[in-house]
Parts: C-alpha cells; sequence; structure tokens
C-alpha cells in the first residue's frame, strides 16, 4: 500500500484518510484496491447510485423529456470513466455524447432541438446496458 500512496502522491494525488479501511483497501476514483484479497472492485455504493441515477435520466428522455448539458455531461463523463475500464462499454457511450452535443446546440436562449426517436432508442439501450453492468457490480468485483 505504501508503493500506491508513494506513486500518488508522487503525481499530486491525495487521499482522503477516510476512504482507507484497515490500511490494507484503498477507495479511489470509484475503484476499491484490496491488498489482502488481491483485488479490485468497483464501488457498489457508488455503481448502485449512478445506476439509479442513470435509470431516471434514461427514463426522462425516452418519456420525451430533456435534460441540462450539466446533468448530461455528468453521465456521459461517468461513463467515459467506466468506459475506460471496460472497453466493450464504448460500444455503449456514443448516445450520450451525441445526446449533449445536441443540447449544447441549445445554448444563448435557442430553443433545444427536438431527438428523434431513434436517438432515444438508442439512449434506452445503451444506458440498460449501463445499468445492467452497474448492477452486476454493485454485487461486487469487476464484471
Amino acid at each position: 500500500m505504501s508503493i500506491i500512496e508513494a506513486l500518488f502522491r508522487e503525481a499530486g494525488i491525495y487521499r482522503a484518510p477516510h476512504k482507507y479501511e484497515y490500511a490494507r483497501r484503498l477507495l479511489f476514483l470509484g475503484i476499491l484496491f484490496d491488498t489482502d484479497r488481491m483485488s479490485m472492485s468497483f464501488d457498489a455504493d457508488q455503481c448502485a447510485d449512478f445506476a439509479g441515477v442513470l435509470r431516471r435520466a434514461s427514463d426522462a428522455v425516452v418519456a420525451g423529456g430533456s435534460l441540462s448539458v450539466t446533468e448530461i455531461s455528468s453521465i456521459a463523463g461517468k461513463i467515459n470513466w467506466y468506459g475506460g475500464l471496460l472497453q466493450v462499454g464504448r460500444l455503449h457511450e456514443s448516445s450520450w455524447w451525441i445526446y449533449l452535443q445536441i443540447r449544447k446546440r441549445a445554448t444563448g436562449g435557442r430553443k433545444p432541438e427536438e431527438i428523434g426517436h431513434a436517438l432515444r432508442a438508442r439512449i434506452a439501450a445503451d444506458s440498460a446496458w449501463w445499468i445492467s453492468q452497474l448492477e452486476t457490480w454493485a454485487g461486487g468485483g469487476l464484471g
């Protein structure tokens, strides 16, 4: 653990003391490193929370509602983070980035573009795939 901590300090990343458990577990950016079990896993609480956020957002978009640029950016960024760890996830993130670009064009008081049925369906499908992964990870392990 001291090697990991030294590496983080050298990179200018400092840990919050409450994110260590028994000095053998480190939670960093939602990933739990456990040196006793020699494993990495996603933090179950964060996965469960994001699955709920993603479900509500996807349901709202599919039902014809719209989200703010900030909300979409947060969702797309988190999906991008998880997709960097699970490369097959990259196949299921583009719909959120496309939606973000459409909503960004609606700045400056312009009326937002309506998104089509096809994009809503892709958002629903991509979100369902991610929710399934997140719920699996909420049970532990790297899926």
